[in-house]
């Protein structure tokens, strides 16, 4: 049941929109006037521009209720044919996959020596050992004039660490197994290539990553070719996992869309296939989303705690479910199911993972806080290099000495302290626009409105940002997003993301750093996320079920809850379901005879004389279903229409993890 419209005087009803308008608009002239300076526009990857435009075009025309039967079958075929060309054509990997070339030497070298010897290499050794074992084995690294001290992230001089001995932790057969799979990468590319990889900045995932996957490192050979072949297909594997779990969840063609922009995000050239396990966190971020979505609020729970756990960030998808689910107890004195069953799964992975990683190593749980001040000391240092997603680094931009066309690091630094409070007012503002998204928002929605605040709060990695094309799933928790016209604020939120693709496709990377491209993209990228936020705090996103209406319409507690007017023919009671269960299974739930409640509160209640009538009732054949065949969250609802570049061959320097 939708909540009562309440009348408000008109300045508040334009309030909101013209915050929104002067905020889309001093957005647009503020990444104008950066492009123009940084030189956009001036040469094209004209291939992620295609494909990004392809991206907006189909996500203008799909979902507008259009496209139906045969034509609906075409698009979902485009769509996996531009999935499966934006791989061949961004990544050299999946042309090469059963031959020599298959895998992508550099985040490999990283996430295969780190792993295999984290024992003896800890996160601060991978570099000066390398030095060490070249000496005595291929000698390919003789002329390398520097390499990066990983405890200071200092530049030093490779020939003060050349010479050292070995460290004492080593034994003999590790020793030469070390020097065995190092000869086997550096034969593979020239001096120059390595020479590049020991200034990055080394190992990085946590105890967790290292249990999990390490343990596949440990028990396949890189140099074997077919174990080397499934080492880098497990990825892929992964994220087609997850793909069938959303299509059970949205549909075929909503989950190819995501898919599709998943991988032809600027972030992902080159690294989905041909690496060793480094978008687990994405596919168990997505599986969770989607298992949320169907019902499943500890399935959702583990999977996000597992993602959480391995890479810290996607953690914000529990934000928005944890702030509402407190709120209810405080308010109502009652626990939300299914909030609770989501944090109990969450923390029963983050429990299972947390003993996994304490036992993987001789550290121990020390190993943690190993990882603790390691992450602190790299993501400090992330915010100032080439090739970052984040607030900060746009902060980097000059705005009162004049923007300059080749920004520096050195530059970077001291234009992120003098932009302090324009940083700060950014923060605030995109929290107060989370706080009102929040409470506008449905249960499934909830769960997403927290991402964006990944990037005003930290900076990120490239490929990390790819998490953001979930913000597809943004408003369409009331069914699959297919039958039915998308709301054009909100179509053009999904807009704006292929929108970003092809700006930042367009923009000239001057350099293998590339700096001021992602300083342009991040301009561009706070835009969107703000949009996002105010969009959907200041308008919803269109659905019934936000947040608001879920309390006016099912009752506070100590007072008694609305019910249904089933005085028309056609208005009969949906099977209701419990806390969180608002996908499919609902129905199984409510014909097993379990009380019937609704986001905390306590349920809606059908008179004895009704109850009859409403037992007769059809249900779908799906589980989760409305009576009117509409994929729902057991909810009541009106019967009318429900609402509803290829990248350098030297990388970034990013660091792996």
């Amino acid at each position: 049941m939708r909540a009562p419209e309440q009348t408000r005087p008109i300045w508040t009803q334009w309030l909101g929109p013209a915050v929104l308008l002067a905020l889309l608009v001093a957005w647009v002239v503020v990444f104008v006037d950066v492009g123009r300076h940084l030189g956009a526009f001036k040469r094209w990857h004209y291939q992620g521009v295609v494909f990004s435009v392809v991206g907006l075009i189909v996500a203008a025309i799909g979902w507008q209720g259009q496209v139906r039967g045969r034509g609906r079958v075409l698009l979902a075929g485009l769509l996996a044919f531009m999935i499966g060309a934006t791989l061949w054509v961004q990544s050299g990997h999946v042309r090469n996959i059963g031959n020599r070339h298959q895998v992508q030497l550099w985040g490999a070298f990283h996430y295969y020596m780190g792993a295999k010897y984290f024992e003896e290499l800890g996160y601060h050794d991978l570099y000066t050992q390398v030095l060490v074992a070249d000496r005595e084995t291929t000698k390919k690294l003789l002329d390398v004039k520097l390499v990066r001290n990983l405890k200071t992230y200092e530049k030093e001089k490779a020939s003060e660490y050349r010479q050292r001995d070995r460290l004492p932790v080593w034994s003999d057969a590790r020793w030469d197994a070390f020097t065995t799979d190092l000869a086997w990468f550096l034969e593979r590319k020239k001096p120059l290539f390595w020479a590049n990889i020991i200034v990055d900045r080394g190992y990085n995932p946590s105890p967790a990553w290292h249990a999990v996957g390490g343990t596949w490192i440990r028990l396949l050979d890189i140099k074997v070719p077919w174990q080397q072949t499934l080492l880098i297909l497990l990825d892929p594997l992964l994220l087609l996992g997850a793909f069938a779990l959303s299509v059970k969840a949205w549909g075929w063609t909503r989950s190819l869309l995501l898919l599709f922009a998943f991988v032809s995000w600027f972030g992902n050239a080159g690294r989905v296939v041909g690496q060793i396990w480094i978008y687990d966190w994405f596919a168990a971020a997505w599986a969770g989303v989607s298992a949320w979505r169907l019902g499943w609020p500890m399935r959702a729970g583990l999977l996000i705690g597992y993602a959480t756990m391995v890479r810290v960030f996607p953690g914000l998808l529990l934000l928005g479910p944890m702030i509402l689910g407190i709120w209810g107890l405080a308010r109502h004195r009652t626990v939300d199911h299914g909030y609770l069953r989501l944090g109990l799964g969450a923390l029963a992975a983050a429990a299972l993972l947390f003993l996994a990683g304490s036992a993987s190593t001789t550290r121990g749980v020390a190993g943690w806080g190993d990882f603790l001040g390691n992450v602190a000391h790299h993501s400090e240092q992330h915010a100032y290099g080439s090739k970052r997603l984040g607030l900060r680094h746009a902060m980097g931009i000059d705005f009162a000495g004049g923007l300059k066309v080749k920004p520096d690091k050195r530059s970077n630094r001291k234009a992120v302290r003098a932009n302090k409070p324009a940083e700060r007012a950014l923060q605030l503002t995109a929290l107060l626009l989370f706080g009102l998204a929040l409470a506008r928002s449905s249960r499934a929605d909830a769960l997403l409105v927290g991402l964006p605040l990944m990037f005003f709060l930290t900076v990120a990695s490239r490929y990390y940002g790819s998490i953001w094309v979930l913000l597809l799933l943004l408003g369409i928790a009331r069914g699959s997003g297919e039958e039915d016209a998308r709301p054009v604020l909100r179509q053009l939120a999904d807009l704006t993301l292929f929108g970003v693709g092809i700006l930042f496709f367009a923009m000239s990377d001057k350099g293998p750093e590339g700096i001021h491209q992602y300083m342009y993209t991040n301009v561009i990228l706070a835009g969107w996320m703000l949009f996002v936020l105010g969009q959907s705090g200041v308008f919803g996103w269109g659905d019934p079920e936000s947040a608001a209406a879920d309390e006016q319409a099912d009752g506070a507690q100590g007072r008694e809850p609305d019910v249904a007017d089933l005085s028309r023919e056609d208005d009969v009671a949906e099977p209701v379901v419990e806390h969180g269960d608002h996908g499919r299974g609902a129905a199984d739930d409510a014909r097993q005879g379990r009380q019937a409640e609704r986001h905390g509160d306590e349920g809606l209640q059908i008179p004895p004389h009704r109850e009859a009538h409403a037992q007769r009732v059809e249900h779908a054949e799906h589980e989760g279903q409305g009576s009117h065949g509409h994929e729902g969250d057991g909810s009541l609802e009106d019967h009318g229409q429900p609402q509803e570049s290829e990248q350098h061959a030297v990388d970034d320097g990013e660091g792996q993890g």
